[in-house]
Formats: C-alpha cells, sequence, structure tokens
C-alpha cells in the first residue's frame, strides 16, 4: 500500500499566533508546514524546498507580500505554486492588487479556517489535474 505524501504549506507570516494558530490547523489536517517570517526568508525558504502551496501574509517587516508574490513569479520557476494572500487590508482596489501580483486566493482577516481549508484543498487539487 503506498504511503500518501503529504502536501508541503509554506506560512509566510510575522505575528506569531497567527503562524502558530495556522500551523496547528494545517498539521492537525494532514499538511507538512514550514513557515517564515519575513518576505526574504520566505524567497529563500521557497528556493530551499518549494512548497505546493503558499499562506502569504501582505504587511511583512522587510518586502511586502505583494512584492514576495511579484518576485515569485517573475524570477522562479514556480508559476504553478498556488499562493493564497492573507490580510487585514479588505478594500476592493487591495483585492485586485493582489490578484495583479499573482496571488491564486485572497482571503481577508479575519477568516474562517474551514474558509482556508477549503481555498487549500481546492487549489491543490487544480494543480494536480492534468493539462
Amino acid at each position: 500500500m503506498p504511503v500518501a505524501v503529504r502536501k508541503r504549506v509554506l506560512i509566510v507570516d510575522d505575528e506569531t499566533k497567527i503562524v502558530r494558530l495556522l500551523s496547528a490547523f494545517l498539521e492537525a489536517e494532514g499538511y507538512e508546514v514550514a513557515t517564515a517570517t519575513s518576505g526574504t526568508a520566505a524567497l529563500d525558504a521557497v528556493v530551499a524546498q518549494p512548497p505546493d502551496l503558499m499562506i502569504l501574509d501582505l504587511r511583512l517587516p522587510d518586502i511586502s507580500g505583494f512584492e514576495v508574490s511579484s518576485r515569485l513569479r517573475e524570477n522562479y520557476d514556480h508559476t504553478t505554486l498556488p499562493i493564497v494572500m492573507i490580510t487585514a487590508m479588505d478594500r476592493p482596489e487591495d483585492k485586485a492588487c493582489g490578484f495583479e501580483h499573482g496571488a491564486d486566493a485572497y482571503m481577508s482577516k479575519p477568516f474562517e479556517l474551514s474558509e482556508l481549508n477549503r481555498t487549500i484543498t481546492t487549489l491543490l487539487d487544480q494543480e494536480e489535474q492534468p493539462a
């Protein structure tokens, strides 16, 4: 019987409480979790060990989540890496900017963990579909 490979999710957020909450939730859902607390650390983590999906806060201490997403889309061969942006920035123009910078999903804080889980599952299922 083959062993199921756990999907790797990279959580990028500088708020320790959110990182702990999301990590515990996603691990309980069966995901392997990695974390980064800055944009630079996130970019390094993607290069070192590419995740299957990234959860990306927009307000980071060094570079914005918008910039992280843009750099990933422009500079690395990770164009299929699903990016879920999470943020307190909930104006329509913020959401539009998120998608312009490469987000696959955009969720405003606070959000329901069940909604995040559905979003992750949908994006990962899309990645597994043949082109």
